[in-house]
């Protein structure tokens, strides 16, 4: 999957991935990096910002079952916070709250927060809506006034795939690893 950071529709996109330096988005969810309206400052007023998350779809015998990630959401009043999906290759873009395809769901609507939330998207079996891959925008529109406003950071994205159909194989070959011990890679033959 790969993160894309939308500059050509918004030239002064705010996200960044990093380590976040702020008083409420002080760390990651997990070691180091996250994905943040500015890793050091509060995010700017009038101002939309957004990035795009591109996943395979179904391949094959298998199909995407989960998508899920943890959030913390600090932001003014006037502010929107949306995720958005297309069917078409990002020519029309729905906002996931207003307009859910057939067979998906999602754990809740976004919520303010300062600690960290869990969010989830789940893909039924058989949903056809996707095509050979998956893509979410996530966009901050902001208010006139972000005083102490820290903004919306995403960490720890994880996508599960399911898997039907596969054949069990016996395999009677003995199977090596090495180096062993191994430190940053090994060789399986």
């Amino acid at each position: 999957h790969a993160v894309y950071i939308d500059t050509a529709h918004f030239h002064h996109n705010q996200w960044q991935v990093g380590k976040p330096h702020k008083i409420l988005f002080d760390s990651a969810y997990s070691p180091l990096n996250a994905i943040v309206t500015d890793t050091t400052h509060p995010y700017a007023p009038n101002d939309t910002s957004s990035f795009i998350l591109t996943f395979p779809g179904h391949v094959g015998s298998w199909w995407l079952g989960l998508m899920d990630f943890y959030y913390k959401l600090n932001i003014d009043t006037n502010a929107i916070a949306k995720i958005e999906y297309t069917p078409d290759s990002g020519r029309t873009w729905f906002n996931l709250h207003d307009t859910l395809p057939p067979g998906i769901s999602y754990a809740a609507a976004l919520a303010d927060t300062t600690g960290w939330l869990s969010y989830n998207i789940t893909f039924n079996p058989g949903v056809d809506f996707f095509n050979d891959s998956i893509e979410l925008k996530f966009t901050l529109i902001s208010g006139a006034d972000t005083t102490s406003k820290e903004g919306w950071m995403i960490d720890n994205i994880d996508i599960v795939y399911m898997f039907e159909g596969v054949p069990k194989v016996a395999n009677n070959s003995p199977i090596n690893l090495f180096p062993n011990p191994a430190y940053d890679a090994c060789t399986v033959s």
